[in-house]
Formats: C-alpha cells, structure tokens, sequence
C-alpha cells in the first residue's frame, strides 16, 4: 500500500492528525479529510492549495503558530519583526535544526503577514 492509499484509507481522526502534521490549522485538516478519498497527488496538492486559500486570517494564525518552525537558514538570524510593525522585534531560538519565531496572537494585516528576519 503506497502513502496515499494509506491517507485515504485512515480514519478521519487519524487522517486529521496525519494533516496536522503538515499544516497546524485544524480547518485546514479537517477540509483535507473531509475531501478524501484523493485519486492522486496532484489532486491532494490541488485541494490543499485551495483549502489554504480559503482559509480565514485567524486559520492562517492557528497555521503559522503551530508551524513556525523554519529550516535552518545557513545564517545567524539576529532581528525578526512583521513588516507591519518593524519596532516590535518577534521573540525567536535558532538552533542546529532551524528557527522557531513566536509569532502574535492576532494578525496585523487582514490580507498578508509577512515576517521580516534580519541575519549577518
């Protein structure tokens, strides 16, 4: 049984769970279990792509907070700040495996969050 036959074969808990795993927001997975079974993996990349883009800022939020983890960069990050609000500095660990970035409660932008790392 190859990796998605077993996704589409999962229970929609375990399914979610497997989803979870790839982005952390619960409406996000929950959109992906609920369009299994996929034919191929281009579908699943297609419905993931449109399940993002229907997401709601807040979706977006839950996504990013549980999934704030970069890979390591290749430089030492020594600023991280969203565009929108460059005097508030973001709190943020690098290590071996990459960056992890405390991102706020809520968004400051109702359209686009960018993060804006600094490194030497």
């Amino acid at each position: 049984m190859n990796t998605l036959d077993r996704l589409n074969s999962l229970s929609p808990d375990s399914a979610e769970m497997e989803f979870l795993k790839c982005c952390g927001s619960k409406n996000w997975a929950q959109r992906m279990v609920d369009q299994r079974p996929f034919i191929d993996v281009s579908e699943l990349l297609n419905k993931a792509d449109e399940s993002w883009r229907s997401l709601s800022a807040q979706d977006w939020l839950e996504a990013f907070r549980r999934t704030a983890k970069l890979p390591a960069l290749g430089k030492t990050v020594t600023n991280a700040y969203l565009l929108a609000s460059p005097k508030s500095a973001l709190k943020f660990a690098e290590d071996n495996t990459g960056l992890t970035i405390q991102l706020p409660g809520k968004s400051l932008d109702p359209i686009a969050t960018v993060i804006v790392m600094e490194s030497k």
